[in-house]
């Protein structure tokens, strides 16, 4: 996995912009996977997303 990222990210790239393209790439992978797991609709996916927020946002306000 990590080999054929490394081979798809152009040399010349900085370290920097190679660790923001894999945190990208596994992201996107992973999110891949877990729709892929569950066969997750538009609706079940907001449900969760939306508690999420909400728990995120409470934090930050207490």
């Amino acid at each position: 996995m990590i080999r054929v990222l490394n081979d798809i990210i152009p040399k010349s790239a900085t370290p920097q912009v190679r660790i923001a393209l894999f945190l990208l790439a596994y992201r996107w992978i992973s999110l891949f996977i877990v729709i892929w797991l569950f066969q997750i609709t538009p609706a079940t996916y907001a449900a969760p997303v939306i508690s999420v927020a909400v728990l995120v946002t409470a934090i930050i306000i207490t």
